[in-house]
């Protein structure tokens, strides 16, 4: 009995002791900060996601099992449309504090200040990190020192701009025109290589994700490593894996099979990573997973039980889920799981909170001067978060800051209470799980059922890579100015969103004290904001647009000759942005022009035969 109780003894022992052995340095010491992996989703919405507690339409098992790991994120804010959101995730700021406050338009020069810190930097500079990012980067292009390797991290492999063809990396202007093709593989040093990246663009990420962890784990330099992964999926266009779109049959609407194919194989993505992390990289890791802004209704996202969606400030347009895991043994870091931090958190936290857990001095966080909190201390206690109030939207068309000089926007929440002005909602309606081929809100004008039959037609003629430009007019500039002429909405919305978070009931005429002192903490951050920067003006792209791009490798299969070229930076860095000749980027008359010019010929030749039939002499 003796013999058999120290023969156990021994073997828990040699387990025990190989579990402190695993995934360390060559020299056998573990590093002293953890290895911490951001992955970020696109335009995936709250009811997007399956999780245990929250079972959805889509099944999402993978995601599902990394958040029961670790802790679910019940009340985190992003900014509504991917820029700004991803400005915040890299500086720890709000958008408007960056002057990125919308979506940055193909030859747009913007991009994160040159004396802004990133998270990627700050963890290099202070902590040793190996930092590389994989997949979409949206936060500006025109110079170097604006791409991933210019702002911090060592390697980048993936896309510059916003939503390109899944299978072709392929963004068209027109649907017979493409604009470029969008991948490239970066280093800081300089060298980089553009090419046809032929796998689907969720598997490519996948993989280059995986391969990073796995080169990162045969370094013998025992630092930790900082990988930032940013998927394209399920931004439109939807064109998903056929495979993965065959688990999604029991959903009715087509937009919506379609998009939760991309999602199915995001989960997929998510667990490989998750299982690659763990193999390669051990316990001494955090890893967090959010979308970057809600899903896009109109384009197979839903959001519900939340009000709209993407480029709105109601929940449906913020408010998205999100989780963290931190795998250590004794929950070091951030605490063990399965649990739910209910506290209030915004993008702008990840800088401090990650900073927090890699060991950097609290002195050194608070010399940034963030818009963050440092959201470690209460993950990890479950106790009330730091942060009691956030700043969701900000940008007055009428003072220059959007191309809409009709359109302002702002969106502040404080407590329970939630503030909204406006000038103009692009969409107010609340969306369901359709039913049918049809999209299910509570529309009741003529609008959304118009709105949908003419995409459809469309579609009907062009594939959705190359028709994704006009279905992003449509919607954006087409149907969501129709609304307005229904809208019965008010300038001023105020919402308790803990008792209504549904955003029904506006009590801004009930309460007018606590509108004013919202709106006295909105004009303290206005006050004190950059100058915005104007995302829609851009490089005229009939006549430059060319002469910025670079030849690379394509297999003419897929992309003809003639169109493989990339997206680059084309301005040296030592060049004053300022100096740079710009136009509107998002005028509608150009774009009506290259339609005209394009069909011109048989709309004329239509006509004469129309005349031709009717009123020449019998």
């Amino acid at each position: 009995m003796f013999r058999s109780n120290i023969f156990g003894a021994a073997l828990l022992f040699s387990f025990y002791f190989k579990c402190l052995m695993v995934k360390t340095a060559a020299d056998g010491a573990p590093p002293t900060s953890p290895n911490i992996l951001v992955i970020l989703a696109d335009d995936v919405g709250w009811a997007d996601i399956s999780l245990d507690e929250r079972p959805g339409k889509i099944p999402t098992p993978e995601i599902s099992r990394l958040c029961h790991m670790g802790k679910s994120i019940d009340s985190y804010y992003t900014q509504s449309t991917c820029t700004p959101s991803r400005a915040s995730l890299m500086t720890g700021r709000y958008a408007t504090n960056t002057g990125l406050n919308f979506a940055m338009f193909p030859g747009a020069v913007n991009g994160l200040p040159d004396d802004m810190m990133t998270l990627p930097r700050l963890l290099r500079r202070e902590k040793g990190y190996e930092a590389h990012a994989v997949g979409k980067w949206h936060l500006g292009n025109a110079q170097w020192k604006q791409t991933p390797v210019g702002k911090g991290f060592q390697t980048h492999v993936g896309s510059l701009l916003w939503s390109m063809e899944y299978r072709t990396k392929q963004i068209w202007e027109m649907p017979w025109a493409p604009m470029v093709v969008d991948w490239i593989r970066a280093h800081e040093n300089g060298s980089y290589a553009h090419y046809l990246e032929e796998q689907h663009t969720t598997e490519a990420l996948t993989n280059e994700a995986i391969a990073v962890i796995k080169n990162h784990a045969s370094l013998e330099n025992n630092r930790p490593l900082f990988l930032y992964l940013a998927y394209t999926a399920a931004h439109a266009p939807l064109v998903p894996i056929p495979e993965d779109e065959g688990s999604c049959v029991h959903l009715k609407h087509e937009w919506r099979r379609k998009f939760c194919g991309l999602v199915v194989g995001l989960d997929r993505g998510v667990g490989r990573v998750l299982d690659a992390a763990l193999s390669y990289l051990g316990d001494n890791t955090i890893i967090f997973f959010s979308s970057d802004n809600g899903g896009a209704p109109w384009f197979g996202g839903l959001n519900y039980p939340f009000r709209s969606g993407k480029t709105t400030p109601f929940e449906g347009g913020v408010h998205v889920p999100a989780c963290v895991v931190d795998f250590s043994i004794d929950g070091r870091y951030l605490g063990r799981g399965p649990r739910t931090y209910k506290g209030l958190m915004h993008v702008s936290d990840l800088l401090p909170t990650f900073a927090s857990a890699a060991g950097i001095d609290k002195t050194v966080i608070d010399s940034l001067k963030l818009d963050g909190h440092d959201q470690s201390d209460a993950i990890r206690k479950e106790s009330d978060s730091p942060r009691k109030d956030v700043l969701l939207e900000m940008y007055y068309g009428s003072e220059g800051d959007f191309f809409n000089v009709k359109e302002d926007v702002v969106a502040y929440r404080k407590g329970k209470w939630k503030l909204i002005k406006n000038t103009f909602m692009r969409d107010f309606h609340w969306y369901f799980e359709p039913e049918n081929e049809r999209l299910n809100n509570t529309d009741a004008s003529l609008v959304t059922i118009v709105g949908e039959s003419f995409i459809r037609f469309m579609e009907a003629f062009y594939a959705p890579g190359p028709f994704d430009t006009i279905r992003d007019l449509t919607v954006h500039m087409g149907i969501h100015n129709w609304f307005q002429l229904y809208s019965d909405v008010e300038n001023v919305l105020l919402f308790d969103i803990s008792n209504d978070p549904q955003e029904k009931t506006n009590m801004a005429h009930q309460y007018p004290d606590i509108v004013a002192d919202l709106e006295r903490e909105i004009l303290k951050i206005k006050d004190s904001r950059p100058q915005q920067q104007k995302f829609w003006m851009t490089i005229d792209r009939d006549k430059h647009w060319k002469s910025t791009l670079e030849k690379g490798s394509c297999n003419s299969r897929i992309v003809r000759e003639k169109d493989c070229l990339f997206a680059h930076p084309w301005i040296d860095d030592e060049v004053d942005l300022n100096t740079i000749e710009l136009v509107h980027g998002g005028a509608i008359w150009p774009f009506i022009r290259n339609i005209l010019a394009h069909f011109g010929p048989y709309m004329v030749g239509v006509a004469g035969i129309i005349f031709a039939l009717f009123f020449m002499p019998k």
